[in-house]
């Protein structure tokens, strides 16, 4: 009995030792696994902080870029105005449940169209009358006719349109078109046979608005005609 009680508090103190030293392990694995959190977390905020540094200086490139300094900037390029801009609100229009048309003078002898959709023989008729009020005017017609959205037409309208044309072919200068749908063109195609090379035919509307404002301007330049 003497010896067992000498033995108890060996035991209980090598119990305790071995608890604290468990948590003793504990706690060093909690430290190091908080100082670990915290070296991770100031790694996000650093590398955050970073970026948000790279995007405003690259906003600042940017900025810097586009508003520039004016003796350095490039020309601006503005889209170029449409043909109505340019010709002025002046002009006759009509429009039918199928199309329209629109009708200018911009100058001398000058007659401008612009049809779209379809083209019937009431539209057509306004084309002949238009055209017709030049010539009375005017003497001769220089013709420029936008047909880039123009569909279809009547046969009755295509006949009507190349008859006048036929019959006024000694006061016309020239008759330009510009022309998209494959329709248009070659009706177009057919009529310059009978009007023996006084069709120019535009692919493109840059062509045809080059020459109908350089027309423009050389009948509105001052000087004897």
């Amino acid at each position: 009995m003497p010896c067992t009680r000498s033995r108890l508090p060996a035991d209980r103190r090598g119990a305790s030792e071995v608890v604290g030293g468990a948590e003793r392990q504990h706690a060093e694995r909690d430290g190091l696994r908080a100082r670990r959190l915290c070296e991770h977390a100031r790694d996000l905020v650093v590398r955050e902080t970073r970026s948000q540094d790279s995007a405003r200086a690259a906003a600042c490139e940017v900025d810097a870029h586009v508003m520039g300094d004016a003796s350095r900037a490039s020309p601006r390029v503005l889209p170029p105005a449409p043909m109505e801009t340019r010709l002025g609100a002046t002009r006759q229009r009509w429009s039918t449940p199928k199309g329209s048309l629109s009708l200018w003078k911009p100058a001398r002898g000058i007659f401008v169209s612009r049809a779209e959709g379809h083209v019937d023989l009431v539209l057509a008729d306004h084309i002949v009358s238009g055209g017709d009020a030049v010539i009375a005017a005017d003497g001769r017609i220089l013709a420029f006719h936008n047909f880039e959205r123009l569909t279809s037409y009547d046969s009755a309208a295509r006949m009507r349109l190349t008859t006048w044309a036929i019959a006024i072919r000694n006061e016309v200068d020239r008759a330009h078109f510009l022309a998209e749908s494959k329709i248009v063109r070659m009706g177009l195609s057919v009529a310059s046979i009978a009007l023996l090379g006084m069709l120019v035919s535009h692919h493109d509307r840059e062509s045809f608005e080059r020459a109908l404002f350089a027309a423009i301007d050389e009948r509105r330049a001052p000087g004897p005609r």
